[in-house]
């Protein structure tokens, strides 16, 4: 097995340990891990919403944790924020 192949494994198997994951604010919708270039990134299939990109996996979560943490006005505010950008951003 490639050092990839082992690497990809490994994740797999964390984060079927972490589940339950925070729903996507927007759409509800657990989130999809990427990996590209050594930085990880978590991101909703449905509408796009995704944290910044890290180097190391657990800010990469931590992140889309707080982002997405239900019931609290000021994280609900900043995800909006966010989106917006993030919408502006594939349209330019």
């Amino acid at each position: 097995m490639s050092m990839n192949q082992q690497t990809r494994q490994q994740l797999s198997e964390k984060l079927k340990r972490l589940k339950p994951f925070n729903a996507c604010l927007g759409c509800e919708v657990e989130p999809k891990l990427g990996i590209k270039e050594s930085l990880f990134v978590f991101y909703c299939p449905e509408c796009g919403w995704r944290t910044g990109a890290f180097k190391d996996f657990h800010a990469a979560l931590a992140d889309w944790h707080r982002s997405n943490r239900p019931n609290d006005s000021f994280i609900a505010e900043r995800w909006a924020s966010r989106f917006e950008q993030l919408k502006r951003e594939v349209h330019v």
